[in-house]
């Protein structure tokens, strides 16, 4: 999440999803499976979604706070643990950690190569990035970038690293582009000093990349295009399946209902309207673009959405043990194995009744 957002919820838990499904009982979206991360300051556990029905089939047990990433293959999921300098590989036959992997410091946000032969892990507060080997499951380089850094993404064709740099008294706010090639920084993009960020993400095709700040870059020459305005309470965004719009999830706004909207990435003014309302914390396409997920009700709620209409097809709970979930981030795809076992089907939680407190 960038420095824009602000954690206006009276609640303290965090629930991160990140999903590689869609449901069949809507339609098929091209997806299999989906993994929700539900995250509080001192634990968090991974729930398995099957994508017949919205139902939970599995809890797997994490540290606080993890980031993850699901293979391209579908064969695994990488989860970062902060608090203990581990990266947790889950098998998603068996979704069971079949393996940890010490990386140290303060792993954030975690990238796969598209070949899933890599996985590159930012070290909050540590600068440097370490990279496992898939295969043997081993930390095989360490990329030193002597900084504080807060973000870490991977262009589409697999060729760069793209990391978010915070100040720190010697160097500027920065854009570092990593070559996955040689695994070493080839350029420096200075930002303004006003714009921290800590998410980049990709146009399809990779014709563009925006940071939840608001810069939009070119990757093929790796400039900065333009800096447009974003919602001061962004929760999440991603581009349109044509990369002439970019869905936003502005949590809040200024009636502290929030909206789902679809802004130009050319000017950051509003196109349209998704949702007026609903306190929406995520939003995601499926694998075929024909539908979108998004977590409303400040994240209590997923719901399932014609990405033309803005229709909810479909609406589910998050399960919590705590009762009060939150759902920050959607991510899907389309490889990982069927539900191994039949799974439960919560009924969506009523609206919070008090979310936003500025």
């Amino acid at each position: 999440m960038g420095n824009r957002v602000r954690d206006c919820a009276a609640a303290v838990l965090a629930v991160a999803i990140a999903v590689s499904t869609a449901p069949a009982a809507v339609a098929a979206g091209g997806a299999t499976r989906g993994y929700l991360v539900n995250s509080s300051v001192t634990s968090s556990e991974l729930l398995v979604l099957d994508p017949v029905g919205n139902t939970i089939t599995d809890r797997i047990a994490f540290g606080s706070e993890p980031k993850i990433a699901v293979r391209p293959d579908g064969r695994e999921v990488y989860a970062s643990d902060p608090t203990t300098g581990r990266v947790l590989v889950v098998s998603t036959a068996t979704s069971t950690v079949v393996a940890t992997i010490n990386v140290g410091g303060t792993p954030g946000r975690l990238a796969v190569t598209p070949d899933g032969r890599r996985v590159y892990v930012n070290q909050n507060r540590d600068g440097r990035v370490s990279v496992i080997d898939t295969a043997t499951r081993r930390v095989v380089r360490t990329i030193a970038v002597d900084d504080l850094y807060l973000g870490l993404a991977i262009s589409p064709d697999g060729s760069r690293i793209y990391l978010s740099v915070g100040a720190n008294g010697t160097r500027p706010r920065a854009l570092v582009v990593i070559s996955t090639a040689s695994d070493t920084v080839t350029k420096v993009i200075p930002t303004p000093d006003r714009d921290v960020f800590s998410r980049v993400e990709f146009a399809p095709g990779g014709r563009l990349a925006l940071t939840d700040s608001g810069l939009v870059i070119d990757p093929r020459t790796d400039t900065i295009l333009r800096d447009i305005p974003l919602p001061f309470w962004l929760a999440d965004y991603q581009f349109t399946a044509d990369g002439a719009g970019v869905y936003v999830a502005d949590s809040c706004a200024t009636d502290n209902r929030g909206a789902l909207r679809v802004i130009d990435p050319a000017s950051g003014a509003i196109v349209r309207t998704v949702i007026n309302g609903r306190n929406p914390y995520s939003v995601t396409l499926t694998p075929d673009n024909r539908l979108l997920y998004a977590a409303l009700d400040a994240g209590r709620n997923i719901a399932v959405l014609n990405p033309d209409t803005g229709a909810i097809l479909d609406v589910f709970g998050v399960p919590d043990p705590n009762g009060n979930p939150r759902v920050i981030d959607i991510r899907l795809s389309a490889t990982a194995p069927a539900a191994p076992r039949p799974g439960q089907r919560l009924a969506p939680h009523p609206p919070p009744q008090l979310f936003c407190q500025i």
